[in-house]
């Protein structure tokens, strides 16, 4: 089932069977998935504002480079998930799910992120993102990474390239030789150091730093969709590249199931609520 760059918006998928779903790309908000089944699924770069996993079962679900803004994990079933690369950094109710068997490798996480008692996020290679956090040659290009904090952090040789860093606090952030072509700023830039830093226009800016002129902090008024980026030079702390919306084993030629594409023509009517949707597969239609 193909869902690579959907939109879903205030819906509910309660007890839907979304297994095996291609779920890349696709913006979730405020979407109720409470008890859902997404065994299997492939949502890379998948990004969530709101959205309820309470009580799903995502064993062996790819979140790899998700954004997983204010989704809440209570109570779900995340054995053998990949977590490697999100940003957990808002994400709910992990502190009451099992995380022996989850690949934590490099997901962006905060102090006041919830993990089970004795659990050391660090250990299993997570990254903290936070005020004089040390982020150094990552790659974190098309992301949505807005409202961090991060006050004196290292982010030199970064790879920010498309990303949303509007209302996060720069302030004397260390972002020599980073990339951010068309990335946003907004106004949390404050005595920034950007030495041999591309900005989001492209030009580099040479200067010694301090603040940049407000017209330097966004990019040009007409934002293009995301798009796979050429990959940088690698650096010791590059993660697995998350290169654009489509994550790997997703066959992006493929089209709509066409199940979904009556889900879409229901959606585009104004329904909402798809709660226990099955897919009768040999039928193609939902259920």
């Amino acid at each position: 089932m193909n869902w690579v760059g959907w939109h879903f918006v205030h819906s509910k998928l309660r007890g839907a069977d979304l297994r095996g779903a291609e779920l890349g790309a696709a913006v979730f908000r405020d979407v109720d998935l409470r008890g859902a089944v997404l065994r299997n699924a492939v949502a890379g770069a998948m990004t969530t504002h709101g959205a309820s996993f309470a009580g799903s079962d995502l064993t062996d679900i790819n979140f790899r480079c998700a954004d997983l803004f204010d989704a809440d994990f209570s109570k779900a079933k995340l054995a053998g998930a990949s977590l490697n690369g999100a940003n957990l950094t808002s994400t709910r109710g992990l502190d009451t799910v099992d995380l022996d068997e989850v690949d934590m490798r490099l997901a962006l996480y905060a102090a006041a992120t919830p993990f089970p008692a004795g659990f050391d996020p660090r250990k299993r290679g997570a990254v903290l993102v936070g005020p004089k956090a040390d982020l150094s040659g990552m790659v974190l290009y098309n992301r949505d990474l807005q409202d961090l904090k991060l006050e004196d952090a290292n982010l030199t040789d970064m790879d920010l390239r498309g990303s949303d860093l509007s209302g996060a606090d720069l302030t004397s952030a260390d972002l020599r030789g980073s990339d951010l072509t068309g990335a946003e700023l907004g106004q949390g830039a404050r005595c920034t150091r950007f030495h041999d830093t591309i900005l989001p226009d492209g030009t580099r800016w040479t200067g010694c730093g301090g603040d940049l002129p407000l017209e330097k902090r966004t990019p040009p008024p007409v934002r293009r969709a995301p798009r796979p980026m050429p990959p940088r030079t690698p650096t010791k702390r590059e993660p697995l590249p998350c290169d654009g919306p489509q994550p790997e084993n997703v066959d992006a030629g493929a089209g709509p199931h066409l199940a979904l594409l009556d889900l879409l023509e229901r959606y585009a009517s104004g329904a909402r609520d798809f709660s226990g949707l099955q897919i009768d597969r040999d039928a193609s239609r939902p259920i």
